[in-house]
């Protein structure tokens, strides 16, 4: 009833769009308000270092529940009930998290700055493809079908992915600089927030959107928990490993709902 309020009485949808803009120019301005932000060494230092065959064994194997989702995306959603490019955009979403999962797992073989690079290069471009999914559908509607539509979604892909390529770069200079990347990260948390807010799920999967950010934000908690989670389960799990499957559980769950939208969208 509140959001139904929202949307018909007090929020034009121009008024909408203009509140989308002014949040994610707010935290463009809060973010570069700061100077330089550079990877800390100490974010490598994970609570469970555990080896054996494998080293950092179980925060390599958390990562697999990406490439399973990224795998089963495939077969689960029916590509042929989508528009060509709500084809682009979802499977491009999907790819990044199936690559994240490979790069997750090749940065936890041997942690350091470097090998990071290949954990958030996917990453940057899932957040990307899945934020202009959602907007392409309320902020964008003007240009929805039209080539310039195309053109800004590949921007803002070749965007987020470069600002993981210039954040390596600025390391390599010894002045590491990770506000794009950050950016890119949080204007998604943002956008799926207000899209949800203010509008209809006729036009979009909200509970996917609603469960996908709930275990994003799950999966930071326990990330940031890592070494007293490790603690306090008498070192049978970090939380840096339940950030993983927390992470992988969230696009599963998405995957399960934005499924079943797309079959019932497309039959209403």
């Amino acid at each position: 009833m509140v959001e139904s309020f929202i949307q018909k009485k007090i929020l034009s949808l121009e008024l909408r769009q203009w509140l989308i803009a002014v949040g994610s120019l707010g935290l463009l301005l809060f973010i570069f308000s700061k100077g330089p932000i550079s990877q800390p060494p100490h974010y490598h230092n994970f609570a469970d270092a555990r080896g054996g065959i494998v080293p950092n064994w179980q925060n390599v194997f958390s990562n697999l529940i990406f490439i399973l989702v990224g795998y089963f995306a495939a077969f689960q959603i029916n590509f042929n009930l989508l528009s060509k490019r709500n084809q682009l955009y979802i499977s491009t979403f999907f790819v990044g998290v199936y690559f994240t999962g490979f790069g997750s797992i090749y940065y936890h073989l041997n942690p350091n700055t470097e090998t990071l690079f290949w954990d958030r290069l996917p990453m940057s471009v899932g957040f990307a493809s899945f934020t202009f999914w959602l907007l392409s559908k309320t902020v964008l509607i003007k240009i929805q079908g039209k080539l310039s539509e195309i053109i800004l979604f590949w921007f803002y892909i070749f965007f987020a992915a470069g600002t993981t390529v210039y954040w390596m770069f600025t390391e390599s200079n010894n002045m590491g600089d990770l506000r794009p990347y950050f950016f890119v990260q949080f204007f998604s948390i943002l956008a799926a927030l207000l899209v949800v807010v203010f509008y209809s799920e006729k036009i979009y999967p909200r509970s996917a959107c609603f469960y996908l950010f709930i275990f994003y934000v799950l999966a930071k908690i326990t990330e940031k928990y890592d070494h007293q989670i490790f603690g306090l389960t008498a070192q049978f799990t970090s939380g840096h490993v339940l950030k993983h499957i927390l992470a992988g559980l969230g696009c599963w769950i998405f995957l399960h709902y934005l499924s079943r939208w797309i079959k019932t969208a497309t039959q209403s």
